[in-house]
């Protein structure tokens, strides 16, 4: 969850616009080789949006499955959006609660991640080394946990409607204070945005989407800047068929990659550290 199941690459002149030496990871936590699906949603910065506010809220401190609840306010969104694939921005407008996506069938993976972040950012730094501790001794911690697991998930959404996850991922609501936020307590404001193409309705919201699939050798982080970028170049998943350009058809736009899976992840790091891109960020 900390390092992330969604990343945002913006596209100019229909090429990934990365650094130099930046490349895109495959982040494989298992210790066996496996493949993954990563959805890859091509969008042109030519298209609309469609927004939608709601309220979810925590039962309780911890960790919550929420996925029904954004579907739910996906609906009205995409109501003012078309009925082609696309991405949703989920935004939670508050920061001492997170969002994140994991596992969404045994709950006790829910009470392990309370667990696990109440010790990786323990009450215990009140006045040890953090100053801002006049709102209670869960305020801070709850600032730094929203942090790093971030207020905003880009999300891949298929062509009825519904969100694009793996089958065993769901969308957490983290609730990192007792008592809730201020003044709205274990109310949770969320606003999820649709992009929606052109201005009339009907117009495809995104230049396509798809699935590649990808191989982790082993555990650690791989290169998989090649095989993304041969999803948007001509003659790609993502690409045109008879086009004589080695560009994609989205000149200015952005890329979002989505992997399928609670036990890898993706980053973009440092490219080229060996020949095979295998082990670049294992050390």
């Amino acid at each position: 969850s900390v390092v992330g199941m969604s990343i945002d690459i913006p596209v100019h002149d229909g090429r990934l616009a990365l650094g130099t030496w930046q490349g895109l990871y495959l982040c494989e936590w298992g210790e066996e080789a496996k493949k993954r699906e990563v959805v890859a949603t091509l969008l042109s910065v030519g298209d609309t949006r469609a927004t939608h506010n709601t309220t979810i809220t925590a039962p309780r401190r911890g960790c919550h499955l929420v996925t029904d609840s954004v579907q739910s306010a996906l609906g009205p969104a995409a109501g003012r959006a078309t009925g082609s694939p696309g991405l949703a921005n989920v935004l939670l407008r508050h920061t001492s609660a997170s969002l994140t996506v994991n596992e969404n069938a045994d709950p006790t993976v829910r009470t392990d991640m309370e667990g696990a972040l109440n010790r990786i950012v323990p009450e215990s730094w009140n006045g040890a080394m953090f100053n801002h501790v006049d709102e209670g001794p869960d305020d801070m911690p709850a600032h730094v946990k929203s942090t790093l697991f971030g207020a905003s998930l880009t999300l891949p959404v298929s062509a009825d409607g519904q969100l694009n996850l793996g089958t065993w991922q769901g969308v957490y609501l983290c609730e990192h204070r007792t008592v809730g936020g201020f003044g709205g307590g274990l109310a949770r404001d969320v606003v999820v945005t649709l992009p929606a193409g052109g201005a009339e309705l009907g117009q495809a919201n995104t230049a396509g989407q798809t699935t590649v699939t990808v191989t982790a050798p082993r555990r650690g982080c791989h290169d998989i800047t090649a095989q993304i970028e041969a999803a948007i170049e001509p003659g790609g998943a993502l690409g045109l068929e008879d086009s004589d350009s080695e560009c994609s058809v989205v000149e200015t736009g952005w890329l979002n990659l989505f992997i399928q899976h609670t036990s890898a992840s993706l980053a973009v790091s440092n490219r080229g550290l060996d020949d095979d891109g295998g082990d670049a960020g294992s050390s």
